[in-house]
């Protein structure tokens, strides 16, 4: 039997690596955050101001589609998480905020225009859009992504 002697000298670039593995989970959170947005934007039909989609499905959007259009993501590279929602909606009936929208709740709300203003309780039924995007990004688009990210 012959032995073989082989020997290695050399510096490993920590920095190198580590930027390489940041630009790579910058580019998955940002796919992924791409994904679930265009999904919630896409689960919002289209609909007359009389139609309404039941409780545990998407909303129904109508006129503007507000709800939609301020639906966004950002990659935060310091705690290494991307963020998927929606802003703030204000309109004419007051401030809803999306997570009345997402997961129900009451909300007192201002009605009509001065001097005949009235305060308003209203009641929301839950009309996830986000939640559901995000369980199908989790189920179909993450193993594909995390799959295609880890090259040798």
């Amino acid at each position: 039997m012959s032995q073989v002697k082989t020997s290695f000298s050399g510096t490993v670039d920590g920095k190198a690596i580590m930027s390489a593995a940041d630009r790579a989970e910058q580019k998955l959170l940002m796919q992924f955050g791409a994904y679930v947005m265009r999904t919630a934007k896409r689960s919002i039909k289209k609909g007359g101001p009389k139609q309404t989609s039941t409780p545990g499905e998407p909303p129904v959007g109508h006129g503007q589609e507000l709800y939609a259009n301020f639906i966004a993501f950002a990659h935060d590279p310091a705690r290494h998480e991307v963020v998927i929602g929606s802003q703030l909606l204000s309109g004419t009936l007051g401030d809803v905020a999306p997570e009345k929208i997402e997961y129900g709740g009451t909300e007192a709300i201002i009605v009509g225009k001065w001097p005949f203003r009235k305060r308003k309780v209203v009641h929301y039924l839950p009309r996830p859009a986000m939640r559901l995007a995000y369980d199908v990004a989790v189920k179909k688009f993450l193993p594909k992504l995390i799959e295609n990210s880890i090259v040798p």
